[in-house]
């Protein structure tokens, strides 16, 4: 197990000694997180104190584990005995700021994990993946709106790269929706979990396990996205895939949520089309199917509403000239 801290780091409460002792640092006394103020990680004075209080108390209490969160990127300074121009807070903010202050707790302290959480998860760059170990897609939300997160931000940064937290209670369904991805993070408190609890989060730690050397180098593909609006309105199925770079072996998750038809075929993609796979849905059985029929006719499935389903693709041999001719495989049910 690793001992963390979540650690808003350009934050401040108003009557803290930091912000007695300097009030200049401070951005604004105006409260923006709450109750802290802003400090400005632009002016360097501040911004090398910051490094070296984290630092400190990464020895002083043995942390293996940051989240760093706040409202820390986009500040508007304005003061003009800043080490930044007035006019470049917000460059000076991000880029020369937090940046740099993350990028000298690595330097310094390469043991500890840094969790991005930057906004909730909502100011996301290319700069920050680069520098943190993992970010969060969204924050502590509801379980459609974290396969939302999942799905988007599986486009521009690697699906092991995405945690994800858990705000629902621990149904197969909640914990299934987060388990593509990196650090699972659950947001409950577990000595409140009853036995029957206990038991599912046992079995899908398991099968989270399972699944990360096929998320660490797989490549993700996006079947069915979950699209509904902020009123519920569209909810649907939705489907993510992941397949190994030899493409023998795949993964896709399922997931109905509310509405539409109880059943579906599900196309994957990214097969080989004359490779023979054994085709397993969990509690469903066997079958065997070619690629082409598989990306073609799909996969049929019949789920209820907030319920979810596993399929597992795994190459058995490739199909012969005579099986080509023939037509391969049954079409999978």
């Amino acid at each position: 197990m690793r001992f963390g801290v979540h650690l808003p780091i350009a934050q401040a409460n108003v009557d803290s000694p930091i912000a007695r002792k300097h009030p200049d640092w401070l951005v604004s006394t105006d409260v923006d997180y709450f109750g802290a103020v802003p400090i400005c990680l632009g002016h360097d004075p501040c911004r090398r104190w910051i490094t070296a209080e984290i630092v400190r108390m990464i020895d002083d209490y043995e942390l293996d584990y940051i989240v760093q969160d706040g409202e820390d990127m986009v500040k508007r300074c304005g003061r003009r005995r800043h080490t930044h121009a007035p006019g470049d807070s917000n460059y000076s903010n991000s880029t020369l700021g937090l940046d740099a202050v993350i990028q000298a707790v690595r330097r310094l302290r390469p043991h500890v994990v840094l969790e991005n959480c930057e906004d909730g998860g909502s100011m996301l760059t290319y700069r920050m993946g680069r520098l943190y170990h993992t970010s969060v897609g969204v924050d502590n939300l509801s379980t459609y709106a974290t396969r939302q997160g999942i799905y988007g931000m599986s486009y521009p940064f690697s699906l092991r790269y995405s945690a994800r937290y858990v705000q629902d209670a621990p149904t197969p369904y909640a914990l299934r929706s987060a388990l593509l991805g990196g650090p699972l993070i659950l947001m409950q408190r577990i000595t409140e979990w009853n036995r029957s609890q206990m038991k599912t989060v046992r079995d899908m730690v398991v099968e989270y396990k399972s699944l990360r050397p096929l998320v660490q180098e797989g490549k993700v593909i996006h079947l069915l996205p979950p699209a509904c609006n902020a009123g519920g309105h569209g909810w649907d199925w939705d489907a993510i895939q992941v397949v190994s770079r030899a493409q023998d072996r795949s993964v896709a998750l399922v997931f109905r949520a509310k509405g539409g038809s109880s059943r579906r075929a599900v196309r994957v993609r990214g097969l080989i089309p004359d490779a023979c796979y054994l085709v397993s849905v969990a509690g469903k059985g066997k079958q065997r199917a070619t690629g082409k029929v598989l990306m073609e006719q799909g996969i049929r499935l019949a789920l209820k509403e907030t319920s979810s389903a596993r399929i597992d693709l795994v190459v058995t041999g490739r199909m012969s000239q005579a099986s080509r001719r023939t037509g391969g495989a049954r079409h999978a049910n």
